[in-house]
Parts: C-alpha cells; sequence; structure tokens
C-alpha cells in the first residue's frame, strides 16, 4: 500500500511526466482476448485454489501448509 501523505492509500500515483509508460503492466486487447503484459511481454499468472470444498480451521490448515511448505510454494 502506497503510504505517501501526498497520495490517496491504496491508489497508485500518476507516472511522472516522461516516465516510459510501456514499463507499467497492462491489459490489451487482440481480437477477442485479453493480454496481461508485464515489461512489454505477456505473462502468465498461475494459480490454483486447494480444498475449497472442505471446512476450513486452523487446525485442519495446519497439515497443509507445511505440506506445502516443503514443496516450496510460497
Amino acid at each position: 500500500m502506497i503510504t505517501n501523505e501526498n497520495e490517496t492509500p491504496g491508489i497508485a500515483p500518476k507516472p511522472s511526466e516522461g516516465a516510459d509508460l510501456s514499463a507499467i503492466p497492462r491489459v490489451v486487447r487482440a481480437g477477442s482476448t485479453s493480454h496481461l503484459l508485464v515489461d512489454g511481454l505477456p505473462y502468465l499468472a498461475v494459480g490454483g485454489e486447494l480444498h475449497n470444498s472442505s471446512p476450513s480451521s486452523p487446525a485442519y490448515m495446519a497439515p497443509i501448509w507445511d505440506r506445502l511448505k516443503r514443496n516450496g510454494v510460497p
């Protein structure tokens, strides 16, 4: 979160004059699809969902967090 006293918390500041806007991540349309570009290149964000249908509590999740850590999931 941005905490500069001259800016609204959680809102990114406007780029400075003359800033390289091509370096800002952005979504571009290509026909009927959208692409996320980061540093001017396509970026694929890989995500997942674990145990969506299972109830969760700290006790239930403890062994799952340990397993994820052992497998190198940040």
